[in-house]
C-alpha cells in the first residue's frame, strides 16, 4: 500500500514538472507589432486594397507613440492616396490636411 501512494504522488509529480515545461511564457510587447501594422497596410495598398489600408494606416496614426514622424507623414499620405483612388468623400479634405500638415513634402 505504501508503494502505491509513493507511485501515485510520483505520478503526480511528473505530470505537475510536465504541465509547467508545456506552459509558453507570455510574449512581451517589443513595438514590432505596430511596425508591422503600417507594413501590412503596405501590403493592402499595393495590392490596391485601399479601403482596409486606410483603416490599418489611420490605426497606426492614431496610435503614434514610438512612431516615427516620417512613418506617420507616410501613412497620412497613403491614407489620403487610398481614400482618393476610392473616390471616397473625404479623400480631398484628407490630401488638404496633408498637404498643409506637410507643406514640404516632395509628394
Amino acid at each position: 500500500m505504501r508503494v502505491m501512494n509513493i507511485r501515485k504522488l510520483l505520478f503526480i509529480f511528473i505530470l505537475f514538472f510536465v504541465a509547467i515545461a508545456r506552459a509558453v511564457p507570455q510574449d512581451s510587447f517589443s513595438g514590432d507589432d505596430i511596425r508591422s501594422e503600417f507594413n501590412r497596410a503596405m501590403d493592402l495598398f499595393n495590392k490596391e486594397k485601399y479601403a482596409p489600408a486606410i483603416r490599418l494606416f489611420d490605426s497606426y496614426i492614431r496610435e503614434g507613440k514610438g512612431n516615427t514622424s516620417i512613418r506617420i507623414e507616410e501613412a497620412e499620405y497613403y491614407a489620403a492616396l487610398s481614400a482618393l483612388k476610392l473616390f471616397n468623400p473625404d479623400a480631398e479634405y484628407r490630401m488638404l490636411i496633408y498637404l498643409s500638415k506637410h507643406p514640404e513634402s516632395p509628394r
